[in-house]
């Protein structure tokens, strides 16, 4: 009896009946806000409360979720434009935050649309770059 106690208290321990509990550490990332200029112009192409909410830097990736169950590409098009021109225009407004990739997902977390290269990235592109210039530096995944 004494060693099946033993082995259960084990088993909670190295994670195979808590995981959250040893794994949640190396998960662990900040989430930082956007500038709140850029609110403002999300605002402006039709985000609503509930999409403002859900945006943020975490870790090294802008992350944005859509409230829609479908992923939109072209309204991701859209978003990455206004993003890269908004950092064009004000670099200093993201007082330091990097990051790498642009992530814009549906609100299940199913499909999602990467655009490759951050900052970095949409400093390359043209002013108000249109869709054809910003799908080389994208990939899209499909969740099933």
């Amino acid at each position: 009896m004494r060693s099946l106690i033993s082995f259960a208290i084990f088993l909670a321990f190295s994670g195979f009946v808590l995981p959250e509990r040893s794994y949640s550490s190396d998960s662990y990332s900040e989430r930082y806000s956007i500038p709140d200029s850029l609110y403002d112009q999300l605002d402006q192409i039709g985000f609503n409360e509930n999409e403002l909410e859900e945006i943020a830097v975490d870790g090294s990736v802008l992350s944005i979720k859509f409230d829609s169950e479908k992923l939109n590409t072209k309204r991701a098009y859209k978003i990455i434009s206004v993003i890269c021109d908004y950092t064009r225009n004000n670099p200093a407004e993201w007082q330091g935050l990097e990051f790498a990739t642009i992530e814009i997902m549906d609100f299940l977390q199913s499909n999602r649309l990467i655009f490759f290269g951050g900052i970095k990235g949409c400093l390359r592109l043209p002013a108000h770059p249109n869709d054809e210039q910003i799908k080389p530096y994208t990939e899209i995944k499909r969740g099933y």
